[in-house]
């Protein structure tokens, strides 16, 4: 899957946004995630940052195994430069399709 690259816009002052604090019944699994996905290089342990956002912990669909995902509503994603995406209008691609096949 090709994912496009994000450009931030210049930002003067890094943000930090204080943890959540994981329900105790996940504190455990998502350790133990985090812990994995260090040992795969996934993630790299740092000692402090200027940047920081908190996580969320959705569960796998077996219902113990979390999915360790950042949380940058507040942080990266208001300052994510938009892309500008021009799509084709139906009449511009429907002339593509007499002699054409369709199966559902």
């Amino acid at each position: 899957m090709q994912i496009p690259k994000v450009k931030l816009e210049a930002i003067e002052d890094p943000i930090f946004i204080k943890r959540q604090i994981i329900p105790f019944g996940l504190r455990k699994p998502v350790r133990q995630a985090i812990n994995s996905m260090c040992e795969k290089g996934i993630l790299t342990p740092v000692e402090s940052s200027n940047w920081a956002t908190s996580i969320v912990t959705p569960l796998k669909a077996d219902g113990i195994t979390p999915i360790i995902c950042g949380d940058y509503r507040l942080t990266l994603n208001a300052r994510l430069l938009q892309r500008t995406c021009i799509t084709e209008e139906p009449e511009d691609v429907l002339y593509l399709l007499p002699g054409s096949s369709m199966f559902l």
